[in-house]
């Protein structure tokens, strides 16, 4: 009876250490795993951040873009009608001029 009994506590001693580490193991992933999860928050928190600046830089570049079409359409017709004089209102300007 007694080589039975000591078998079975062997066995009972096995699978109470095997739980306990399996218990240890299953806090480590716990702990492990709520790292995991603060480093995925800070990273959303961190690339939303980033997307937001770039977006703002997008919509900025873009205001750029069209201020400076504008102001290249512009000066483009200045420097036309300096160039061709003759393209100005030539009727209103000999009008202007002759009663004067």
């Amino acid at each position: 009876f007694a080589f039975p009994a000591g078998r079975i506590v062997g066995l009972y001693r096995r699978l109470w250490e095997s739980c306990v580490s399996k218990h240890i193991d299953g806090q480590n992933l716990e702990q492990s795993n709520q790292i995991l999860k603060e480093a995925s928050r800070h990273l959303t928190k961190e690339r939303d951040g980033l997307q937001l600046r770039h977006d703002k830089q997008l919509s900025r570049l873009r205001f750029f873009e069209q201020a400076l079409e504008s102001s290249r359409g512009r000066l483009t017709r200045i420097l036309d009608d300096w160039d061709h004089p003759c393209r100005l209102n030539l009727p209103g300007f000999l009008d202007n001029a002759r009663e004067e």
